[in-house]
């Protein structure tokens, strides 16, 4: 449930906004990762593409007390700048994302959680288990590092694209934008070993950022089969996956592991799943307990 007083906060920010600019506002609460969020929808023109700007996690540990009255205008002039500065990529984001060719050039997946992420607006393809691909362009070039753009099913409508079509893109562009990374923890650990005589290796792509779908690369189960011979797949965040030796039967310490170290280390944001995997026959499955 999203706390009260990040809601107030929004809903003055929000009016700020409007009686600055004269644009609409109005408070979404969107859920990421089962995680609700607060986001004012700025529609600076009624028939252009509307702006979301999320109100910090910070907000919610705050009272009125701890705010000044300048508190809120500086966080609305803060947002229309934010959005003033986006405002001239957005037609060359729309002329991207409506166009097939381009799409098919830029499209890459990644994983989350299927049952923590519930969208049917967006385009997801099920992984096995819990997990699915969802499909981004990046547009920090455009509008700033770290922006991306998930693509909907509208996405697909005006492009002219079908589901398998960016599917088969997307299974060839990922690997070439991100390259697989494999690394033995105890490498990233100077030579510290997290679990005596058991290899571990951590699994991602070049830029530590979406890495965990790197485990579903062409020929990474058959890399990390030469190295383990049997082995489980600990999802650690949506960055990144831990490959474990199968080691006896040890599942049931795996998976609360894998929950202790979401609950307590992870973002939630960041979460990816509560299980464990392994693959079958180049399948990934779930391993219950």
């Amino acid at each position: 449930m999203v706390n009260t007083m990040t809601n107030e906060y929004a809903a003055k920010v929000a009016k700020e906004i409007t009686e600055m600019t004269g644009w609409r506002c109005e408070i979404s609460e969107p859920s990421k990762n089962n995680v609700s969020l607060t986001g004012i929808i700025v529609h600076k023109d009624e028939d252009a593409f509307a702006h979301i700007v999320y109100v910090p996690d910070s907000v919610a540990y705050l009272t009125w007390d701890d705010l000044i009255e300048n508190d809120i205008k500086d966080a609305a002039q803060e947002y229309i700048e934010t959005i003033n500065n986006t405002e001239s990529g957005i037609e060359k984001i729309n002329s991207i994302v409506t166009d097939k060719h381009e799409i098919l050039k830029q499209v890459f997946f990644c994983l989350e959680n299927r049952i923590w992420n519930n969208n049917s607006d967006l385009v997801s393809r099920s992984v096995g288990g819990d997990l699915q691909y969802i499909y981004k362009i990046d547009v920090s070039d455009i509008v700033g590092e770290g922006r991306m753009i998930t693509l909907t099913k509208e996405h697909l409508v005006k492009s002219g694209l079908t589901e398998e079509e960016l599917y088969i893109a997307a299974l060839k562009n990922t690997p070439e934008k991100y390259p697989v990374s494999i690394e033995d923890i105890t490498e990233i650990l100077g030579g510290c070993t997290p679990i005596e005589g058991v290899p571990i290796y951590v699994i991602s792509n070049n830029s530590r950022i979406l890495g965990a779908t790197a485990i579903t690369y062409p020929g990474v189960a058959e890399e990390l089969e030469d190295i383990f011979g049997d082995f489980y797949i600990l999802p650690s965040s949506v960055h990144e996956c831990i490959a474990i030796k199968a080691v006896n039967d040890n599942t049931k310490e795996l998976c609360e592991m894998v929950r202790m170290i979401n609950h307590d280390v992870v973002n939630p944001l960041e979460w990816l799943s509560d299980h464990i995997y392994k693959f079958d026959d180049g399948e990934l499955i779930s391993i219950e307990e």
